[in-house]
């Protein structure tokens, strides 16, 4: 006779209720932090700065002058190292506190 393991099948049932409960409060509490008329804002501005090089300053005082590489609605890539293998920084837009962009044309 085979015995089947009924042990591990209930674990990772529980184990993933678990992670759902987990991901829907996290959910909730990003959209919280980020549900704010700032984010369009500054969403729309870096957007048309793709390319160039800007500053931005997080609410966590750490700062970063890279290129931007691509930015939408949640995140903004910075390019951290160029070609041949380059590397990104993944900055989440509600982490953003400000941004200097320098126009180089002035």
């Amino acid at each position: 006779m085979k015995r089947k393991n009924t042990f591990m099948k209930g674990v990772n049932k529980l184990s993933s209720k678990k992670e759902e409960k987990y991901k829907d409060k996290n959910k909730d509490k990003k959209n919280k932090e980020c549900n704010c008329c700032c984010i369009e804002g500054i969403f729309e501005e870096l957007k048309m700065r793709i390319g160039h090089v800007v500053t931005v300053y997080t609410k966590h005082n750490q700062n970063f002058s890279r290129r931007i590489h691509k930015v939408n609605s949640d995140i903004l890539v910075l390019e951290d190292v160029p070609s041949p293998f380059p590397t990104y920084i993944v900055i989440p837009l509600c982490e953003i506190s400000i941004f200097v962009y320098e126009d180089p044309s002035l």
